[in-house]
C-alpha cells in the first residue's frame, strides 16, 4: 500500500488510508470483534466458520488470520509491569523504599527492543521517545556520520546472508550457500575466504551451513520438514554469529568524536542494571539497526552488566526479587534485585497457535496458487494475480497509481522525481492536511494524483496539496 516509515500514529493513519481505499473497490470481507471458530480445508480456497456469521461456513479464495500481538509474557513473581503500561519517565524514579544515596540493582530479562527501551528509561535521566534522536547517528551528531552508518549496516555480513536473493528458488541462508558452494566448486583457491571481519564470518557460516546441506546437490529440493528444521538451525547460527559481528563493528566506534563529555551528565549514578538475553552479546541481529547505536552509548555511560543466561526461578523477599539464573555458558547464580523487568514477548493463543489447523488450511490454498500461477519468472510489482479470479481487483490495480517507477524505465521522465518519492511526497502532504478544514480538498486532490499518469501532472498536484496545508494556516 506504498507505505513508508513514521511515526507510529501517523504509519497508522497511511496503512488505514490505503486498506480503506482497496476494501471499497473489491470484495475485501471485514470483521471486526468477532472470534473465528474453525478452519475449514475446500477443494478450492478456505473455509471458515465465523461467531455469529449467517452461513455455517463462509468460503474465501485467501485469508488472513491477525489474532494479535497477545498478552504479555512475564514472571507474576517479578515487580514488572507489561511494557504497554510503561514508558511514564516518573516510573523508573529510584524507590522510596531504598536509603538516600544508594545504588538501585535492576534486572532486565531480554534484550529485544522493548528491553532496549527499558534500559534507557533506567539508566538517562528523564528518558523519553522525543529525545531518542540525541541518542542516535545523524549528521547533526557527527558530520556525514550516519550516511556512513547506514551504509555500513547494508554491509555487515549477516544481513548479506539473510537477505540474499541471488538465488531464483531459494532466497536466504539457504540461497547464499548455494551461491558459495558454486563459487568455491570454480574457484577452490577462494576456500579460506580471507581473515578480514567478513571473511572470518563467511567461513564460520559456511562451516555451519556445509554440514547440515553437504549431502544436497545445488538448487535440489529438500522435503519440507527437513527444510524446516535446516532453516532453523541456520538463523540460529546467523543470529550468534551476528551478534558478534555487531559487536565488533560498534566497539570500533569511537564515541568521543560524536559526543561531548556533557553526555554523560544525562546518566544516573545510583542505577546498576543486568541484562539477561538469548545472543552471546548484547546485541542482536533482530534488535533495529538504530537500537544497535543507542546500545552501544548506554554500554559506554551507564552501568550494565550484561549474560547470555535466563530467569529459571523468581521470588519476593523483603521487597526484593530473589532470581535464579542459568547461564548457557557457566555456572547458576542467585542474586537480589530492587526491580525485576521481564520482556519475553507475547504469550500466542489461540488459534493462531494451532499448527495443525493452520498447516491444513494453508496447504490446500497453496497447492491451489501455485498450480495457477504462470511458470515464467515475473516482476512482482507489476504481476497481476489471475488467481484470485477477481475483476474488481485487477480493476483496482489497474486505475490505482502504478507500482512501476516510470522514471527508471522511461527516459522521458528520467529527470522528475521517481514515483516512489512522488507518492511519498503526496502521502505526506494528505497527512499533514488530517484535522485542518482543507481536508476535503486535499483528499480529492490526492485521489486526482492517484489516477494520473502524466509525471508532470502529478508534480503540480503535490504542489496544489501542500498549498491547502499552509491555507489552513
Amino acid at each position: 500500500m506504498n507505505w513508508y516509515g513514521d511515526y507510529a500514529p501517523h504509519f497508522a493513519e497511511q496503512l488505514i488510508r490505503g486498506f480503506d481505499h482497496y476494501r471499497a473497490s473489491t470484495n475485501i470481507a471485514l470483521y471486526l470483534g468477532t472470534a473465528i471458530q474453525r478452519v475449514l480445508p475446500r477443494s478450492r480456497g478456505v473455509g471458515l466458520a465465523i461467531e455469529g456469521h449467517p452461513a455455517k461456513t463462509a468460503r474465501f479464495d485467501s485469508t488472513i488470520l491477525a489474532t494479535g500481538f497477545g498478552e504479555e509474557s512475564f514472571d507474576s513473581h517479578t515487580n514488572d509491569t507489561s511494557y504497554w503500561h510503561t514508558g511514564n519517565p516518573r516510573q523508573y524514579r529510584a524507590s522510596p523504599l531504598l536509603g538516600k544515596g544508594a545504588t538501585e540493582k535492576v534486572l532486565i530479562s531480554g534484550n529485544g527492543d522493548s528491553g532496549v527501551i527499558e534500559l534507557a528509561h533506567l539508566l538517562v535521566k528523564n528518558f523519553s521517545h522525543q529525545d531518542i534522536f540525541s541518542f542516535l547517528p545523524t549528521n547533526q551528531l557527527a558530520r556525514r556520520f550516519g550516511d556512513q552508518y547506514a551504509v555500513t549496516i547494508d554491509a555487515l555480513m549477516h544481513r548479506k546472508i539473510e537477505y540474499d536473493a541471488n538465488r531464483e528458488n531459494d532466497q536466504g541462508p539457504i540461497g547464499w550457500y548455494w551461491s558459495t558452494r558454486e563459487m568455491l566448486e570454480l574457484n577452490p583457491q577462494l576456500r579460506g575466504f580471507g581473515d578480514s571481519p567478513q571473511g572470518r564470518f563467511s567461513r564460520q557460516f559456511y562451516a555451519a551451513a556445509d554440514r547440515r546441506l553437504r549431502r544436497f546437490a545445488n538448487d535440489s529440493a529438500i522435503p519440507d520438514d527437513e527444510r524446516s528444521a535446516i532453516e532453523k538451525g541456520l538463523f540460529a547460527t546467523l543470529t550468534t554469529l551476528g551478534s558478534r559481528e555487531i559487536q565488533l563493528w560498534l566497539e570500533a566506534i569511537d564515541l568521543r568524536e560524536v559526543f561531548s563529555r556533557k553526555v554523560r551528565t544525562v546518566f544516573r549514578k545510583n542505577v546498576e542494571v543486568t541484562m539477561l538475553g538469548r545472543t552471546p552479546t548484547i546485541y542482536s541481529p533482530g534488535q533495529a539497526p538504530l537500537n544497535w547505536f543507542l546500545l552501544r552509548v548506554l554500554c559506554e555511560y551507564g552501568a550494565i552488566t550484561y549474560q547470555q543466561a535466563h530467569i529459571k526461578k523468581s521470588s519476593l523477599v523483603r521487597n526484593q526479587s530473589r532470581c535464579e539464573v542459568f547461564p548457557k555458558n557457566g555456572r547458576p547464580w542467585v542474586g537480589l534485585f530492587d526491580r525485576v523487568i521481564t520482556r519475553h514477548g507475547p504469550e500466542f493463543n489461540g488459534l493462531s497457535n494451532d499448527l495443525r489447523q493452520s498447516k491444513r488450511a494453508s496447504s490446500k490454498a497453496l497447492s491451489h496458487s501455485r498450480a495457477s500461477q504462470p511458470t515464467t519468472p515475473v516482476n512482482y510489482l507489476d504481476y497481476r494475480p489471475v488467481e484470485l479470479r477477481n475483476a474488481r481487483l485487477t480493476t483496482a490495480k489497474s486505475t490505482v497509481f502504478p507500482l512501476t517507477d516510470i522514471a527508471e524505465s522511461d527516459p522521458i521522465h528520467i529527470t522528475l522525481l521517481s514515483v516512489r518519492r512522488q507518492l511519498m511526497q503526496a502521502d505526506n502532504a494528505l497527512s499533514l492536511c488530517f484535522g485542518k478544514p482543507t481536508l476535503p480538498e486535499a483528499t480529492r486532490l490526492y485521489r486526482r494524483f492517484k489516477r494520473e499518469m502524466n509525471a508532470e501532472k502529478r508534480s503540480k498536484i503535490i504542489g496544489m496539496l501542500l498549498r491547502q496545508f499552509y491555507k489552513s494556516d
